[in-house]
């Protein structure tokens, strides 16, 4: 990983949880957290209960972590989740509440996700896979582009390796959050402190 990033330590935020299901009334939570909020692991409340993923969100904003740190100029920030278990339809990205757009990797999909409001999606090949036991790193770059405007690109490490530039000049005029999803019974993954 790059020196130049400041590492991004945070929990999951229980308050955070994105839940599309069919059960999303139901008053039970399609999620546990363990492990002081590290840990996050899909709790199906029915059978069938597993479309689409549940996204759960950090506790603190990329903009507000930014922030906290724009006295040491840093203009890169990184987290990595640990793969605990995945049936193939976990996801690690960012997500903005606002406008309900979230940007991620897939892991058996080999693909790389836009999900945009009312369940529009914009998908593209990308040919990096992980699964149980990876380790999935994030970087968020941000900088301003000629308008003046805050933008992000998103780069993806597997297990230590940069996989890539994987979404550019993500416009950050809202609120992101490092996110995770899980979608089948026992899928888990674990925010890595350094």
């Amino acid at each position: 990983m790059d020196n130049h990033c400041q590492d991004f330590a945070f929990h999951w935020d229980p308050s955070k949880v994105i839940d599309r299901t069919t059960y999303a009334g139901s008053g039970q939570s399609p999620v546990v957290f363990s492990n002081d909020k590290l840990t996050v692991t899909r709790h199906e409340r029915l059978r069938g209960d597993d479309f689409p993923s549940i996204r759960v969100l950090s506790d603190i904003s990329i903009q507000e972590r930014a922030a906290i740190q724009s006295t040491t100029q840093i203009n890169s920030l990184r987290w990595e989740l640990r793969i605990l278990n995945d049936h193939g339809f976990c996801e690690i990205g960012v997500y903005c509440p606002h406008t309900k757009t979230s940007h991620f990797l897939r892991p058996t999909k080999n693909e790389l996700q836009s999900d945009l409001p009312e369940f529009k999606f914009n998908k593209r090949e990308f040919g990096h896979v992980f699964g149980k036991d990876d380790v999935v790193g994030v970087r968020v770059d941000l900088r301003r582009i000629e308008s003046g405007a805050q933008v992000m690109d998103l780069y993806f490490y597997i297990d230590g390796k940069v996989v890539g530039e994987s979404f550019k000049d993500i416009d950050m005029s809202h609120i992101f959050y490092p996110m995770a999803a899980v979608n089948d019974q026992d899928d888990s993954i674990e925010i890595v402190h350094r």
